[in-house]
């Protein structure tokens, strides 16, 4: 009976680290409503979300750039309006 056990611990062992028993234990997961980790997309969108931030940060610049030369404009038009210094 010991051999048969031992055999049978071994197998099991052999079985829960190898790629099937982890693919099996995904499929488990995803079926129940567990979302699969996925590395490819985690990497994906920890790429998009710097990109995103980068780009607010860069129309963030631009809006204040935008804000600077209106009132440099208004400025402008301001003096040209007032009368000539005597």
């Amino acid at each position: 009976m010991f051999p048969i056990g031992l055999a049978l611990v071994i197998i099991a062992y052999w079985f829960f680290r190898s790629p099937l028993a982890q693919a099996s234990a995904e499929a488990i997961r995803h079926a129940n409503g567990v979302p699969v980790k996925d590395q490819g997309r985690d990497k994906a969108l920890a790429r998009v979300t710097e990109e995103l931030n980068a780009l607010s940060d860069h129309v963030t610049e631009l809006a204040e750039r935008v804000d600077f030369t209106e009132r440099a404009l208004a400025d402008v038009r301001r003096r040209e309006q007032l009368p000539p210094r005597i």
